[in-house]
């Protein structure tokens, strides 16, 4: 094992040794102090990503509904259908389309 004490916990946090290490005068003010501040740390963290967790779902629910709306609407059907009676006239005669053939296929400029 590593004699460093910032490397004996695998995320890197320090130990109690190495936070001790630099002062030894921690009394029972300090340790309230401390945990008043960590605690404070925790509500704001807490206050800042709660909300931005709730925007970050609501976005994610309106993009599979917009996305759903899309499939399952009439042009898309038009052109599933077609492709399918394409596919029936000539089975054998439908060329594979290969992402490398088009390499600008994310793109949703088609213009």
């Amino acid at each position: 094992m590593s004699s460093n004490p910032q490397l004996a916990r695998p995320n890197g946090a320090p130990t109690a040794a190495s936070v001790s290490a630099g002062d030894d005068t921690w009394d029972e003010a300090k340790y309230e102090a401390s945990l008043k501040h960590l605690h404070e740390l925790h509500l704001q963290a807490t206050a800042e990503l709660f909300p931005a967790l709730q925007q970050s779902m609501a976005s994610g629910v309106k993009d599979v509904k917009d996305f759903k709306e899309s499939m399952t609407s009439r042009e898309t059907n038009k052109i599933i259908q077609r492709a399918a009676q394409s596919r029936q006239k000539n089975p054998l005669g439908i060329k594979p389309w290969r992402p490398k053939d088009d390499p600008n296929w994310t793109q949703m400029d088609l213009d």
